[in-house]
């Protein structure tokens, strides 16, 4: 999950769990308040009853006066009332209508209030005219309570809404230089360190930008030095393979001629029989062999032994001891003579 969708999962997250807490207060709240008004309905409306009941002690004929009673609760919001006996009448509450919608049940089963009957006996003179029933209805009262609480939430919903959208924004914003950075980091990742990074940015971000801008600086001296250095090098390698071409050349070169010579007219000689003349030109075959041997020793003294690094010094020198075996046989000297190197 991105950062900008995790900082707005974070911020729903709040406001989701500001709402349930806020929910529960009002629910709380609304409950208590619904049961207080149906007690203080029922209650006076009892009251009232029970004081037209002592009024009409003295009348002729009651049961108008019962009728004009019960009539006077009409448009009552929270009571049904009900006479029962010789006479029969109701008053029904009147039934609000809903702003947002009709309330759904499982609010009026949150908000848990119940209707309550209660019933008041009607005795006049000593004559018994039934009973008025009283029936507390909390269907406007939980309608109020569910208007207030639809209304509640629209200005919560807006500011989330717009919260989020800011978030959203800013946070994408804000996040256009990582992402410019992230892909400058891939260009010299790839070997481009010629990549900059520029524009203004925060404070934070600042920093990060120079330090970026650097390190590419940076990499981008060392790798103008290593391509300096590789092509020191190859020039140097070339200058070293020109000499040795060069000493090959004209220091051994002629002295291996000089011997190619030498030695066929020794070999002539000794067929003709010229020995004395013979050994002359093999003197003068040592006499070559002396400095091409200097020459060569010079030339490798600028070269480091490949056996050497490659099988180490005590294979290095049997190697040589067995070539120069092969060439002299008769050598008292064997590789074993050599287990203290």
């Amino acid at each position: 999950m991105s950062l900008r969708l995790r900082l707005i999962a974070l911020v729903c997250g709040a406001l989701v769990l500001s709402l349930v807490l806020g929910g529960a207060t009002a629910w709380l709240n609304a409950s208590r308040s619904v049961r207080n008004e149906m007690r203080s309905a029922l209650l006076v409306g009892r009251q009232t009853i029970e004081n037209a009941i002592e009024r009409v002690q003295q009348d002729p004929d009651p049961s108008r006066a019962f009728d004009e009673l019960v009539g006077s609760f009409e448009g009552n919001r929270h009571l049904r009332v009900r006479l029962i006996g010789e006479a029969q009448a109701l008053a029904a509450p009147v039934v609000e209508r809903p702003l947002f919608g009709a309330v759904p049940s499982w609010f009026v089963r949150v908000i848990g209030v119940v209707p309550v009957t209660d019933r008041v006996s009607i005795t006049v003179n000593g004559r018994d005219y039934g009973w008025i029933a009283l029936e507390t209805d909390p269907h406007n009262e939980v309608l109020e309570v569910w208007n207030e609480f639809t209304d509640g939430l629209v200005t919560p919903a807006v500011l989330s809404g717009l919260t989020i959208l800011l978030i959203y924004l800013f946070i994408g914003r804000a996040l256009q230089p990582l992402e410019a950075l992230a892909k400058a980091l891939e260009q010299v990742g790839g070997g481009r360190y010629r990549t900059r990074m520029g524009g203004r940015l925060a404070p934070e971000l600042a920093r990060l930008r120079d330090s970026f801008n650097r390190m590419a600086a940076r990499l981008a001296a060392a790798d103008a030095e290593n391509r300096r250095l590789n092509e020191l090098l190859l020039t140097l390698q070339e200058q070293e393979r020109s000499e040795i071409a060069r000493d090959l050349h004209d220091e051994v070169s002629p002295f291996l001629f000089a011997i190619n010579i030498d030695a066929a007219s020794a070999s002539r000689m000794l067929r003709e029989g010229r020995a004395a003349k013979a050994g002359e030109h093999v003197q003068s075959i040592a006499d070559a062999v002396r400095p091409l041997q200097q020459q060569v020793r010079s030339m490798l003294s600028r070269l480091r032994p490949i056996g050497l690094d490659e099988f180490g010094l005590r294979e290095a020198v049997e190697n040589m001891i067995a070539f120069w075996q092969r060439r002299f046989p008769e050598n008292p000297l064997s590789p074993p003579c050599l287990g203290g190197v």
